[in-house]
């Protein structure tokens, strides 16, 4: 059977699975198998979020909701270091050269920038901000018509007058082909 957890470490606990939440590093790191001795497992302190009233503004589901959107911030300044500090990994290539008439086989070593690696990082992190904080990070509609017609200015309509006549004339001179019909 496991160890009883007394209120006080429950709540030392709850205070740095947070701190850790809004550093960005997610619970399954945190309370994962190469958890610190004192912290509980993932399984206890998914229950006690479960228990937790919903409701509460103050309640560990509100706390977790909060630490995740600053973990999320956290995790985009990491995206920005990562993009701009490079990587450099080793890129191994096996040759075979002919020296004297003989194949010999040799492994040329290259130290590169992962730019590709780093590129994929920053991807994810942009990736996850999108799918966990949408309107923030989310892509950019306009809605604003509530489905009603949008109206245009005179200066706009105007102007697109003005194309039509020109596009008109440049087919008549043969400049441009006919448009097609449907």
């Amino acid at each position: 059977m496991g160890k009883s957890i007394t209120t006080p470490d429950r709540e030392k606990i709850t205070r740095h699975v947070l701190a850790e939440l809004s550093a960005g590093i997610p619970i399954s790191r945190t309370l994962g198998e190469d958890r610190e001795q004192w912290l509980c497992c993932e399984r206890t302190f998914w229950n006690w979020y479960y228990e937790a009233d919903a409701e509460d503004p103050d309640g560990l589901v509100q706390k977790v909701a909060r630490a995740r959107h600053c973990g999320i911030e956290a995790k985009m300044d990491m995206a920005m270091r990562v993009a701009e500090t490079p990587m450099i990994g080793e890129i191994k290539v096996d040759k075979v050269v002919n020296i004297g008439g003989v194949a010999m086989p040799f492994t040329e070593v290259r130290h590169e920038d992962m730019l590709g690696h780093r590129k994929l990082v920053v991807d994810t992190i942009h990736k996850q901000a999108q799918m966990l904080k949408p309107k923030t990070y989310g892509a950019r509609l306009d809605v604003t018509s509530g489905g009603e017609r949008i109206q245009r200015d005179a200066g706009e309509v105007e102007k697109f007058s003005r194309l039509a006549a020109l596009m008109a004339e440049k087919r008549e001179q043969g400049l441009l082909p006919a448009p097609e019909e449907d």
